[in-house]
């Protein structure tokens, strides 16, 4: 679980700064600083000793252009640095999504994950510096070949995004169009009723999807997605507009595609649900 926090310009501690620590003896010490003080720390002490359990100081098993570690890995953000028009700043964050696994990053929408949403779904590329990784692929940089929609669904990633209203549907199309988006006019009306029943909402597929709640437009959006079974998927605030019940359906949805392969990155403020399942 990683924790993204304002902090007046300063770096947050993120995974690549962990890396960089446990790789070197001279630097084991500021891994023991932050175990013995807790509360210094962004990243909780259990991320760092499952860090420390899956890693040697050797360099045989210490380097991260290992192969089969390389090929894991699905997407890989490195020292991104962000300030936009509008919104928070990033300063250095780094992260990476495994395949059949989940990261999530905590934290409010004021703080920086906003701007962090925007850039790596590619709805708003405000970037100044930093690179990204797919699939273990060559690195690329945020200034000169940004992150897409085209690219995300072309590598088979799936998004839900905070501002589903827009980004994921629109008010004047009717609810079987949204859930059919994605299809030919020959399968789009058996994959919509299906998409429908799946998400357990109850409105007639030709009403306006302006007409659906919060909630219901949330698990519509998300069976959307999970339908065509993603490599990599992102939420942005998934159990927003649900109640308990359905937050408990959506977690066990999730743990349930992460153990089939899928890499899952959630950005929340209400993580507490997913906590316990993050894998970083």
């Amino acid at each position: 679980v990683l924790s993204l926090q304002s902090r007046r310009g300063q770096p947050t501690f993120t995974q690549e700064s962990i890396r960089t620590a446990l790789f070197s003896e001279e630097k084991l010490s500021l891994f023991k600083t932050y175990s013995e003080e807790p509360e210094n720390r962004d990243i909780p002490l259990a991320s760092v000793k499952h860090k420390v359990s899956h890693c040697s100081i050797s360099e045989a098993s210490a380097s991260l252009h290992d192969s089969a570690d390389h090929e894991k890995i699905l997407l890989s953000v490195s020292n991104l640095c962000a300030k936009p028009v509008q919104g928070a700043a990033l300063f250095n964050v780094s992260f990476s999504v495994d395949t059949a696994s989940l990261t999530l990053i905590w934290g409010q929408r004021e703080s920086g994950m906003e701007t962090l949403e925007n850039i790596i779904t590619g709805m708003k590329p405000d970037v100044q510096s930093g690179d990204y990784i797919f699939q273990g692929k060559k690195s690329v940089p945020f200034s000169k070949n940004p992150l897409t929609p085209q690219k995300l669904r072309e590598f088979g990633c799936g998004i839900v995004p905070f501002n589903r209203t827009f980004w994921a549907s629109y008010p004047d199309l009717t609810v079987a169009q949204v859930a059919g988006i994605y299809e030919t006019p020959v399968k789009k009306k058996e994959v919509s009723e299906l998409l429908i029943e799946q998400s357990g909402i109850k409105i007639h597929p030709q009403e306006y999807a302006k007409n659906l709640s919060g909630g219901m437009l949330q698990r519509l959006i998300s069976a959307r997605q999970l339908y065509y079974k993603p490599r990599l998927l992102i939420l942005s605030e998934p159990f927003q507009g649900l109640d308990s019940f359905a937050t408990f359906e959506m977690t066990e949805r999730l743990v349930s595609i992460k153990n089939q392969g899928t890499g899952i990155l959630v950005l929340s403020g209400e993580g507490i649900a997913l906590s316990k399942h993050a894998d970083y």
